[in-house]
């Protein structure tokens, strides 16, 4: 194999240095079988031929012309994408150089931790910075990297038993897609209450072909009426799949015959931006700088982290930016780093996990007996410059080159359920940082922002089972989002609350408390605390908040309590979403609710939002409404329901809960905001108080 890879590598570099496929085609000198009797082009040609020349001629057979054509589908975009380092040939070669550990795609005379730019304290420096991410809104669009291949979560569609990708996982009672759409509107509504305007962020999806995937964001977007936005505001870009290789370096064949492929990894998301136009389009809107998101990681968007981050970059005018935070050792995680070469250039990148023996680099504890790393976590939440990152592609169209190489299922072309070790090339996207070097450090064009962990990353990668550990499970990730929640209450809003769970605890009988909220009421906590303050909530309750415009004084929970506005953050016009004061709002003080709350003998999937009810107090807010409740108590199950254009109020007497309804006045129960020496203040607007 060694003596292959030199001889496909030397043939890599010339084609990739030829002017069209005619002369691509002028290298291979394999005659075509004659078995492949169809009309050819010289790009079908230049695929067959390089098939042949890297000895992969086992994928013609059968040789049948529907195959042969599948084959000419398949590769196409391969040839395409990969053109710079030599087409389909260069692919094979860099696969057989990575596996045999001779190419590095980065080398440097040394590697230390970045300097970062610590947004971990509320600081006045990092208010600031919040603010500027407020500020940057307008100019700033938010790309979404949602092709994955998640084999490792083993999704499976309950009907068809067809596999499903990350997009399709229903976390919370929704899918992820939907999570990163209702984390981006409550920022924009928070935009919208500080400076009353409408602002609709343009987004891009890279997707693939990889279990449908495309087609299933499709629907999603569909299902969801495009989330009260114009379909015009949403760009799809699809990613190219890419052929499965195994250790011995043949190419595998799935069902029908089919090359086995997997998607080529988020690194192809900048040049396949810039082909399909997407740059393009947000360039022409005004937009100057991007947000990079992944799906996997729903706590991204906890607290103040995203709008700091992007107001670091904003207001720094930086062409790239890492969010980062501590990570835990051998945690298959990558880490950020900074590089110094033989030219005293310095650069921020990527080092993947997998790579950090190759690289000789040692996961050392970040001090003696810690159980994290000196280097922070990669956590692949980017910020870009949009010019920068296009004229750098040009360069560096394929950053951070590696093999993925894991143990997996597949049905083979016989059609049987094959286990094997599955290689593919993949590209980094953080890695066209390596890009934007400088000779001193405080020149660079890149930066790296620090938080705190459960602030920022917390992943759902793979299925839980009961050998593993937490980490990187969608268990795992709402524990997290549940600890978030319960330091919010506790250590912002003053609340009296039980111990948290330990995982042990979590797993076996569930969390000791359930506290999830709508992103809108924040997403800040400085902006919740002022709308939630003291509280008391015993073991095994559930306070859930679909609200934004919202009051909790003194409230005492012993069950569950669900507050469920129908519009959290405005109005509908036809499909349209529009940001208004015309929505549900709710103030309970001196409340309390009482009653047996979540059956915790029943089978449970907390995560998923499948919980089994004893009894529970729901308070449903239709359209524009309001419910008002003072020194009152509601026990056992209750729904009270608020009619549009409503006041409901409910009073204590003799020990009888007594409701009083009248018509809304439109201002009562909205909260001002106020920006007021770099934080933001919240005012009640009178009617908070009179109307009681």
């Amino acid at each position: 194999m060694i003596a292959d890879q030199e001889i496909f590598c030397v043939l890599a570099s010339k084609l990739s240095s030829c002017k069209n496929d005619q002369e691509r085609l002028s290298l291979l000198e394999k005659p075509i079988p004659e078995t492949i009797d169809l009309p050819l082009t010289v790009k079908d040609q230049l695929i067959l031929k390089s098939i042949l020349v890297i000895n992969q001629d086992h994928l013609f057979y059968p040789f049948d012309k529907n195959h042969i054509q599948n084959i000419l589908e398949d590769l196409y975009p391969v040839e395409s994408f990969y053109q710079s380092i030599g087409g389909i040939v260069g692919y094979h070669a860099m696969m057989l150089s990575l596996l045999s550990n001779n190419t590095l795609s980065h080398e440097y005379k040394s590697y230390e931790q970045p300097e970062d730019v610590n947004i971990a304290q509320e600081d006045s420096l990092t208010c600031k910075y919040i603010l500027e991410g407020l500020y940057a809104l307008p100019f700033l669009a938010e790309i979404y990297p949602v092709g994955g291949a998640a084999d490792r979560l083993q999704l499976m569609d309950t009907v068809t038993h067809s596999s499903l990708p990350a997009a399709k996982l229903e976390f919370c009672g929704r899918s992820l897609l939907e999570g990163l759409i209702r984390d981006l509107q409550a920022k924009e509504y928070l935009y919208f209450k500080l400076f009353d305007k409408q602002l609709i962020t343009p987004i891009a999806m890279m997707t693939s072909e990889e279990k449908n995937n495309h087609l299933h964001i499709l629907s999603i977007c569909e299902q969801n009426k495009w989330f009260g936005r114009s379909k015009d505001f949403f760009r799809f870009f699809q990613q190219p799949l890419v052929p499965a290789l195994n250790g011995k370096g043949k190419w595998l064949q799935a069902q029908n015959s089919r090359i086995l492929r997997k998607p080529g990894g988020h690194g192809m998301l900048w040049k396949t931006a810039i082909e399909q136009k997407i740059f393009a389009w947000l360039a022409s809107q005004g937009y100057t700088k991007i947000l990079i998101r992944q799906i996997n990681n729903p706590v991204a968007s906890v607290d103040y982290g995203l709008l700091a981050f992007c107001g670091i970059g904003y207001q720094k005018n930086k062409q790239f930016g890492f969010a980062s935070c501590l990570r835990l050792l051998e945690a298959a995680e990558g880490i950020n780093v900074l590089c110094v070469n033989e030219k005293k250039q310095y650069c921020i990148t990527n080092i993947e996990y997998c790579d950090l023996e190759r690289y000789q680099m040692k996961d050392l504890p970040l001090e003696k007996g810690s159980s994290y790393s000196r280097f922070f976590s990669n956590t692949n939440i980017l910020f870009a410059d949009l010019k920068a990152i296009e004229e750098v592609t040009k360069k560096c169209p394929i950053p951070g080159m590696l093999v993925n190489q894991k143990k997996t299922c597949f049905i083979n072309k016989e059609g049987y359920l094959e286990e094997c070790e599955i290689a593919r090339l993949e590209s980094m996207m953080q890695n066209i940082a390596e890009c934007f070097s400088a000779s001193q450090i405080d020149k660079l064009g890149s930066f790296l922002s620090y938080n705190l962990r459960h602030k920022t990353i917390s992943t759902i990668k793979k299925k839980y089972t009961k050998t593993s550990s937490l980490l990187e499970t969608p268990e795992g990730c709402f524990y997290d989002i549940l600890y978030n929640g319960y330091d919010l209450l506790k250590n912002r809003c003053d609340f009296s609350l039980p111990a948290f769970s330990s995982h042990q605890e979590y797993i076996a009988k569930g969390p000791s408390i359930l506290f999830q909220y709508h992103p809108a009421l924040g997403p800040l906590y400085t902006i919740i605390a002022q709308k939630i303050q003291s509280g008391h909530i015993t073991w095994g309750s559930e306070l859930r908040l679909e609200i934004a415009e919202v009051q909790l004084e003194n409230l005492y929970l012993d069950g569950v309590l669900h507050i469920i506005a129908e519009h959290v953050i405005g109005h509908y016009v036809e499909d349209r979403l529009v940001y208004s004061q015309q929505l549900g709002r709710c103030r309970l003080s001196n409340v309390r609710i009482k009653n047996q709350g979540i059956d915790r003998t029943s089978s449970n999937i907390y995560w998923k939002d499948q919980i089994s009810y004893h009894q529970k107090c729901t308070i449903i807010l239709k359209g524009n409404s309001y419910f008002i409740a003072e020194n009152v108590e509601l026990t056992e199950e209750m729904q009270i329901e608020v009619e549009d254009g409503v006041c409901l109020q409910a009073f204590q007497e003799k020990g009888q809960v007594i409701f009083q309804k009248r018509s809304l006045i439109p201002s009562e129960g909205i909260w001002d905001y106020k920006i007021e020496e770099d934080t933001i203040a919240l005012q009640e607007t009178g009617a908070f108080s009179e109307s009681l």
